[in-house]
């Protein structure tokens, strides 16, 4: 069984990957905000990121409907935005 978890999310929807990606990026250059965070408060701003996008540029309005799909999609942008930052930190790790 092969999945790709890029073909999960809607392709209109991939620019919030890089755009929480940054974010991270950003956040962990703060001082005072702890590495634990981080991938909650990207959870967080995922989520609401999308339930905004869908409902608004997307064109789909404030639904319930709406709101349960931000929120599996912004879990999983979240999750792809996390991974992918764990990959690139691991894989050119100096030991």
């Amino acid at each position: 069984m092969d999945i790709n978890i890029m073909e999960l999310i809607q392709v209109d929807l991939v620019i919030l990957v890089v755009v929480i990606y940054v974010l991270g990026m950003f956040l962990k250059k703060i001082p005072n905000i702890a590495d634990w965070t981080i991938p909650l408060v990207l959870l967080v701003v995922a989520v609401l990121l999308t339930v905004i996008y869908k409902g608004i540029a997307l064109g789909e309005g404030l639904t319930s409907v709406t709101i349960v799909n931000g929120l599996v999609y912004g879990i999983l942008i979240a999750g792809v935005a996390v991974f992918t930052n764990q990959v690139i930190k691991q894989t050119t790790k100096r030991e």
